[in-house]
């Protein structure tokens, strides 16, 4: 959706949902709260993901709030060209342009809103990048304000400090409540993120070439013996 520039909204709160019985009509279970007491060790156990936040009555019991909550921007100041984000590393990119007007305009005119939520970023300290803006980084309100007073093209990075440290930290806390099972137990927990990253559908597109040239090159030491 945000590859295609597109409005869109998640949204399907049920606070009766439960693991017995989903959202408790016609069978379905996609509210992004559940119930449930959660325990470490008990039969219902926490989003590794939430981990974090399950103390906090905003996000108790929160079921992917990991990838529905994230930045974007509230207001642009000329025409969105790309947006990005990677809900693992928290990496955020927002590409737009803007055009010259004749008349006078209003400073807010100039200012893009992005927003920025607590629930991924209080934690961190930003490291923000941007090309032909100034920015200002509001906490409370999560919101990074972006003024972009010349025409053109711009762009703005926002990441985190000890970005890998973060991943890591990530990965051991889904293994202390998910412990992989085989062949993921044999690899680091870098190695299986990277492994759950890979587009398997583009993937198999390739593996009849990649066959081919495999077969091509076994067969290469026994072509070049025959007369």
């Amino acid at each position: 959706m945000e590859d295609n520039k597109l409005n869109y909204t998640l949204w399907n709160y049920n606070p009766n949902n439960r693991v017995a019985y989903g959202d408790g009509w016609n069978n379905e279970d996609f509210s992004v709260i559940n119930g449930d007491e959660v325990s470490d060790n008990g039969p219902v156990r926490p989003d590794y993901r939430n981990h974090l936040h399950e103390h906090d009555e905003l996000y108790k019991g929160g079921r992917i709030l990991d990838v529905i909550i994230r930045p974007y921007a509230v207001k642009t100041a000329g025409i969105p060209k790309k947006s990005n984000w990677n809900h693992k590393s928290l990496r955020f990119e927002y590409e737009w342009t803007s055009t010259a007007t004749k008349e006078p305009v209003d400073e807010k005119t100039h200012l893009t809103e992005i927003f920025i939520p607590g629930y991924h970023y209080d934690a961190h300290k930003l490291r923000v990048q941007g090309a032909n803006v100034e920015w200002t980084y509001d906490k409370p309100r999560q919101t990074l304000y972006v003024r972009s007073s010349l025409a053109g093209y711009h762009s703005i990075i926002v990441a985190i400090e000890n970005e890998a440290q973060h991943l890591l930290e990530r990965g051991r806390r889904r293994r202390e409540l998910y412990p992989p099972q085989f062949p993921f137990n044999l690899v680091s927990a870098g190695v299986e993120d990277l492994i759950e990253d890979v587009d398997w559908s583009k993937m198999f597109t390739y593996l009849p070439v990649v066959i081919v040239l495999l077969i091509a090159f076994l067969m290469s030491p026994l072509i070049s013996w025959l007369p």
